[in-house]
């Protein structure tokens, strides 16, 4: 997960809610808010969205839990394609989220397939952090509604 100058601390309460704490440099100056959120499903319901034609995900380490909001438009086959960022191929002990196969395992059974991945930025030190994005997508067009 990236931790740099602003990034995000994201915890998810049973109210749907998100605490999110800023880190700043200095953890001892960390800020604690709470923001609202939604599904993908629901958004989409609430605004009238039929279709994504590209869906860009980058939660820092979340975003697995962020397709999982969006059961609905997947299953109905609703989103063209899917970019979503990572930063292991594996679920790493102690760590939320950033891994691509569980991703790619869920993905595959509403019919996306894997297309291609680049990558961001890696940072060598310690455990050799890299930060990726992937790219999913149904496989012919014609099945978009």
């Amino acid at each position: 997960r990236c931790m740099n100058m602003g990034a995000l601390a994201l915890t998810l309460s049973s109210i749907a809610l998100f605490r999110i704490r800023v880190l700043p440099h200095s953890l001892d100056r960390a800020k604690e808010r709470v923001a609202r959120c939604s599904t993908i499903d629901r958004f989409c319901e609430r605004h009238g969205i039929e279709r994504i034609d590209v869906l860009k995900i980058d939660t820092e380490g979340f975003d697995l839990f962020v397709i999982k909001g969006a059961v609905r438009m997947l299953r109905e086959r609703r989103i063209a394609f899917i970019l979503t960022e990572y930063n292991d191929l594996h679920v790493k002990s102690g760590t939320t989220g950033g891994a691509l196969l569980p991703i790619a395992e869920y993905l595959s059974s509403f019919g996306y397939r894997f297309v291609t991945s680049y990558t961001d930025y890696v940072l060598p030190q310690h455990d050799m952090f890299v930060c990726a994005t992937a790219l999913f997508a149904l496989p012919t067009a014609a099945t978009i509604r």
